[in-house]
């Protein structure tokens, strides 16, 4: 007896077929999140750009660039970081000093927390200095990692846009 191919099944396949495709092809983003650390008393601006690899979720490469500021009425420095991944950090400091640091590993929120003492924002407690490292890490591993409105605890979500 031979299978009888249904209408439905045909307009379904090449749709289907469609789709899979498209999460099989690399894709750019450019990510642009601001956060207020109301324990630290400083705002963060994050803007990533990278690219997916087809049939990734998250970016392997991307780099970033983030500023640091005093929140409205509070003392501090700038901080401005230049991140690429995997494992590349320059900093500097207002209109002062700068270097390059490691950004991957366990030791990255050790490395955040001493730059932004040296910024002049020693009061962040621990848990808001992994979220302000989940932002910019999030950032880099582009839009389905981007820390949105709902998933922090320490710290406020100004905004947050990413396209493809």
């Amino acid at each position: 007896m031979p299978l009888r191919r249904s209408g439905r099944f045909s307009c379904r396949a090449p749709l289907a077929l469609l789709l899979l495709s498209a999460c099989q092809r690399n894709y750019t983003f450019h990510t642009v999140g601001h956060y207020e650390a109301p324990g630290g008393h400083f705002e963060i601006a994050i803007e990533a750009t990278g690219k997916v690899r087809g049939g990734s979720d998250l970016s392997d490469e991307a780099t970033a660039s983030v500023r640091i500021t005093p929140a409205p009425g509070a003392a501090g420095d700038s901080l401005h970081l230049e991140i690429a991944l995997p494992d590349r950090l320059t900093w500097t400091l207002g209109r002062g000093p700068g270097g390059s640091l490691p950004w991957a590993g366990a030791g990255a929120v050790d490395t955040l927390a001493s730059l932004l003492r040296r910024a002049g924002y020693p009061d962040s407690p621990p848990v808001e200095l992994r979220e302000v490292y989940g932002a910019i890490e999030g950032a880099l591993l582009g839009p389905k990692a981007t820390l949105m409105e709902g998933q922090t605890t320490s710290l406020r979500v100004l905004g947050v846009t990413s396209t493809r």
